[in-house]
């Protein structure tokens, strides 16, 4: 069970972190970046270990020294200022913080900014247990919120995040002709009622054009055997070689695949494919490479929680719940796909990708080899929800390879 207090504030120790992780990754030393925010070496290092909060008021100079992080500014405030919140309102008089406090408060934050809550979620979950885990899969989460452009609205379920690009985009319409602002939201109006529609040989083309950019790939599958063939004879994968590259993950909802040997099929697939590349040496790095950052697990293996929040974002989807969690009830049977609903769901992948980030969906209904099946791009929403469950479902996996990254 998580602890109901703690003897130092867990959003400055994971702020902190976060902060000097994007300070190392920019080369920027504590003298360099010290001066820049107006404090001494020494209070950025207590800053950075958790040890003490950041005031609010250094917001901008913090996105400024770290310019190059693409930190965002607002989302920068939001969390210094629920620090700030908690340090006035959620520490006793001996300096212990209460957690139910900081759970209470992140909670209602979500009445005003789900993507903020999401991103602190993480942390009141730290347990004693298995805290080393937990606070990197937090860490990480705040990182990607605080570097990730978001859309600001009256209604924060409307949005959601948008590609960095495209808030760019956005934010140049008041220096446009107003006639041109009505085409453009005709334009997207027009392209919200057509979502693209690829098959697997039209994904595998896409991928190999943006292999370089890809960060993570995440896949779901009730169809493994579509899974292993099209991964021996169709997508080629060779980016999973790259040092800066976090992994393959795939997840089986088919209660009769042995996971372990789709696993170990799936890297001797890999590792024949690049014996056969001319000057390349395969040796036991290759295999350990795979180890950590080709995995198949099952559904069933999940925390019962976590298993039930992607039931319901894969729910749209079909009947996803053909393999039910065994610790889950599922009351009456599944009602049948009707004709105008998406396809229904059998293979998944999720991009995350850099240069620009963004994140790209991709789900069919293929369940044969031999069968074409219909499948479709998701939309950008849609997307990142699925995307931030499947990172909760492998925090564990994507934590060891960055931590063996971060060894060399």
């Amino acid at each position: 069970m998580p602890p109901k207090s703690r003897e130092k504030n867990p959003l400055s120790s994971v702020f902190g972190r976060s902060i000097r992780e994007l300070r190392n990754g920019l080369g920027l030393t504590v003298s360099r970046v010290g001066p820049e925010l107006g404090l001494s070496e020494d209070s950025l290092r207590r800053i950075e270990s958790g040890r003490d909060p950041l005031h609010p008021k250094y917001a901008l100079r913090l996105t400024r020294a770290l310019v190059d992080s693409q930190l965002n500014w607002g989302c920068v405030v939001q969390v210094l200022a629920a620090i700030h919140d908690v340090e006035e309102n959620g520490k006793s008089e001996e300096g212990i913080y209460d957690l139910q406090y900081l759970r209470s408060m992140i909670e209602e934050l979500g009445n005003y900014d789900l993507a903020l809550r999401d991103a602190l979620r993480p942390i009141v979950a730290i347990s004693p247990n298995d805290e080393k885990d937990l606070f990197r899969a937090a860490v990480r989460r705040l990182k990607t919120h605080l570097t990730q452009t978001h859309f600001t609205d009256a209604d924060p379920t409307a949005f959601g995040q948008l590609p960095p690009g495209l808030s760019a985009a956005l934010a140049q319409i008041g220096r446009i002709s107003p006639v041109y602002v009505d085409i453009v939201i005709d334009q997207l109006r027009r392209l919200a009622a057509f979502q693209p529609v690829i098959d697997k040989a039209g994904l595998a083309d896409w991928e190999a054009a943006n292999a370089r950019r890809f960060k993570s790939v995440f896949g779901v599958t009730r169809a493994p055997n579509v899974f292993r063939d099209s991964v021996r004879n169709l997508f080629d994968w060779s980016y999973i070689w790259r040092e800066n590259f976090d992994g393959i993950f795939v997840l089986v909802m088919n209660d009769s695949s042995d996971c372990a040997t789709l696993e170990r099929e799936i890297h001797d697939a890999l590792l024949d494919r690049a014996r056969r590349r001319p000057g390349e040496s395969v040796d036991a790095r290759y295999r350990a490479t795979l180890e950590r950052k080709m995995r198949v697990k099952s559904y069933k293996g999940l925390e019962p929680a976590l298993a039930r929040k992607l039931e319901e974002v894969l729910q749209p989807h079909g009947s996803v719940g053909a393999v039910y969690h065994p610790t889950l009830k599922h009351p009456g049977p599944r009602k049948q796909p009707s004709r105008k609903s998406e396809p229904q769901f059998s293979n998944a992948w999720f991009f995350r990708m850099d240069q620009p980030a963004y994140i790209l969906g991709y789900v069919d209904n293929v369940e044969s080899v031999d069968v074409a099946g219909s499948a479709q791009v998701l939309g950008w929403s849609e997307s990142v929800t699925y995307i931030t469950q499947l990172e909760e479902a492998w925090a564990t996996e994507l934590n060891d390879v960055i931590a063996s990254r971060e060894k060399l």
